[in-house]
């Protein structure tokens, strides 16, 4: 629920405060004649999964006429992802916005990118990985820096989360890489017992 804190226009409630009352810290949901509002996390992720299901139905219907169910059950969590960083922060209407993006940025990279991907660096994304968290991840991260004037360690805090990313992956590719590929994609047959596993449930 919403929770309402009366305070002067001039002097905004400082962070330890705000953690103290319950109201926003600075910098965060804007300020009426004095009053401030924020809400709840979890009201705040629901209105941004909510925008990310609406700009997921409507792109979708307008760039390919029709709902791609692979794309659609994927691309309708990003603005979850998008408010990761922003949810202590963002008013309703702020984080209705932050879905938004997050699900357009999503949406259009499963439309337009995800197969360029895989064409050019050889890895099945099956997940949808980069489209779901990779790219609203990276949105979600920079937007406190746009919105809520955040300092440059939340620059600093994406960019060596990419290089972290980075650079774990490449060791698991290049692991990876030791081994043969498998012969048929998706199916854990060839590392686990599951044929007897299989037999027995088909029983």
């Amino acid at each position: 629920p919403l929770t309402e804190v009366t305070t002067s226009q001039s002097n905004p409630p400082s962070s330890a405060s705000a953690v103290a009352s319950g109201a926003p810290s600075r910098g965060g949901p804007i300020s009426i004649s004095g009053t401030w509002t924020t809400s709840a996390p979890a009201d705040v992720t629901y209105l941004a999964l909510t925008a990310s299901v609406l700009v997921t139905y409507v792109l979708l219907w307008a760039l390919k006429r029709t709902i791609d169910p692979l794309v659609y059950t994927y691309a309708i969590l990003a603005g979850g992802v998008a408010i990761g960083a922003s949810v202590d922060l963002a008013s309703p209407l702020q984080s209705w916005l932050i879905g938004l993006l997050g699900g357009a940025a999503s949406t259009l990279c499963f439309v337009y990118l995800h197969d360029w991907l895989c064409r050019k660096t050889g890895v099945l994304d099956t997940m949808g990985v980069h489209n779901l968290h990779g790219v609203p991840g990276i949105l979600g991260g920079l937007v406190p820096l746009v919105l809520f004037a955040a300092p440059l360690d939340q620059l600093w805090a994406v960019l060596g989360t990419l290089v972290i990313g980075l650079v774990t992956g490449l060791v698991a590719g290049l692991i990876l890489r030791l081994f043969p590929p498998p012969e048929r994609m998706l199916d854990d047959a060839e590392a686990f017992p599951l044929d007897e596993v299989r037999a027995a449930e088909a029983q």
